[in-house]
């Protein structure tokens, strides 16, 4: 199926049933490796201190890196006890900055995606599944 969001066509890329078995997948991996640990999970807005807690950053998509590079020495100067990223798709292809995802979800190409949270222009960001710009 061909979506049309404003000017660009896009075609399926990741089905919502393999994007929901894959965040299981995920969540089994850091339930396993934080099993004796109580994880504390942010986006990138942080209002309470990390210091001595166990950090897991929350991403829909780990592109560039440039946000968390920034980020990231904010909170290690607060001296976590640990340090983790948790991304549903991570572009090592895009990568500017050397970032190391701990837990991803899917490792996808440096092309145009919308749906599961990402937009174009403010559209798409509720469907289900995920979609990839077409060639043309």
């Amino acid at each position: 199926m061909i979506l049309t969001v404003h000017d660009k066509k896009f075609i399926p890329y990741i089905e919502a049933a393999v994007i929901s078995n894959r965040i299981k997948e995920l969540a089994i991996a850091i339930n396993s490796d934080y099993a004796d640990k109580q994880p504390f999970f942010i986006a990138i807005c942080l209002d309470e201190s990390v210091k001595g807690r166990h950090v897991i950053i929350v991403e829909d998509i780990v592109d560039t890196g440039k946000t968390l590079t920034q980020f990231l020495p904010q909170l290690y100067e607060q001296q976590p006890a640990s340090l983790k990223i948790a991304a549903l798709l991570n572009k090592p292809e895009a990568l500017v900055n050397p970032l190391v995802v701990d837990y991803a979800g899917f490792s996808v190409p440096n092309k145009f995606l919308l749906g599961f949270g990402l937009d174009y222009d403010g559209l798409g960001r509720n469907l289900p599944e995920i979609y990839q710009l077409a060639e043309e």
